[in-house]
């Protein structure tokens, strides 16, 4: 009970000292480079301005750079705004809240929010805010986790409890997050799985895992990714 009063009342300063710390530690929240071309190709990029909410190191920036965009990010971590500003150098990244972002309406032809939105004290706001700056004929991805996946029900079968996340993270079904970011200014036009472990296990389980993959069930996927385009 303790623990869910103190992330209930995490503020955004609480946050920022975490990442920073994290960050300071060298620790990467780097997944494979696939991902983020992956996410740019659901996305259908061509040019045009694109921002990443809670863009960590820059990755997904440095793969859009090379796209010929006009990239922006932002975080929360001075740190990890360093790193990224080292690893995606053509890209214009500030430090800041993703709840109150600090660009006018409909700046963006297109706006990615990768394994950050869970992590919001605000998860709405997150997503209001991030319909406010994308543009009318824009395009938004947003990755986010799922409580019913294979990998948490596994966990809860061998242990009793979900797979245990970091500062104010949550874990929502495929309803509970459509409804969230149907609710907040976007349409959901298409859902992707994303079945990439972020922790470690053993090479063979990680193996017999990735042949099963492509097996798994949308409701049962590790991750979702949602694309949306600007509720009208």
């Amino acid at each position: 009970m303790e623990e869910e009063l103190r992330e209930a009342t995490l503020n955004i300063d609480e946050i920022q000292k975490f990442y920073d710390s994290v960050f300071s530690k060298g620790v990467s929240f780097k997944v494979p480079s696939n991902f983020y071309s992956w996410v740019l190709d659901l996305l259908q990029v061509e040019n045009g301005k694109i921002l990443d909410v809670g863009c960590g190191g820059g990755y997904l920036l440095s793969f859009a750079e090379r796209k010929g965009l006009v990239t922006y990010g932002i975080d929360i971590s001075n740190k990890a705004v360093d790193i990224a500003r080292k690893n995606a150098p053509k890209s214009e990244i500030f430090v800041g809240n993703a709840e109150n972002l600090p660009w006018e309406d409909c700046a963006f032809d297109y706006v990615t929010c990768l394994g950050s939105l869970e992590h919001l004290p605000d998860i709405s706001q997150g997503v209001k805010e991030i319909s406010r700056v994308l543009k009318e004929s824009g395009r938004a991805c947003i990755v986010v986790p799922n409580t019913f996946s294979l990998v948490n029900i596994w966990k809860v079968y061998q242990e009793g409890e979900v797979e245990k996340g970091q500062i104010i993270e949550r874990f929502k079904t495929r309803r509970e997050w459509e409804k969230i970011i149907a609710d907040n200014g976007l349409k959901i036009v298409k859902i992707h799985k994303y079945n990439y472990l972020f922790y470690p296990i053993s090479r063979l389980s990680h193996l017999i895992y990735r042949l099963a993959a492509p097996l798994i069930p949308l409701n049962l996927t590790y991750h979702f990714a949602f694309i949306g385009t600007k509720r009208k």
